[in-house]
């Protein structure tokens, strides 16, 4: 990744967060990067942790918003 773009992608991240922090639910788009709290498990093995940033894939506005992440290939969170 090029500083430009790392640079706007960073932008785009601190967008995110303020609208969040402003009680919005962003608009993502595929391509953003967002955070997701972290949940650790006891006795999974290797899937114990999970969160962090990660990489949205598909955002469903919807009734309930649901984002699909690349970190976590699992049902959408909402």
């Amino acid at each position: 990744m090029t500083g430009e773009a790392t640079h706007a992608s960073e932008q785009r991240f601190r967008e995110i967060q303020a609208e969040g922090e402003a009680g919005r639910v962003p608009e993502l788009r595929a391509g953003d990067v967002i955070y997701l709290n972290t949940r650790i498990y006891i006795g999974h093995g290797r899937d114990d942790f999970h969160g962090g940033l990660t990489e949205v894939i598909e955002f469903n506005r919807g009734s309930t918003p649901f984002v699909v992440v690349a970190k976590e290939q699992r049902p959408a969170y909402n």
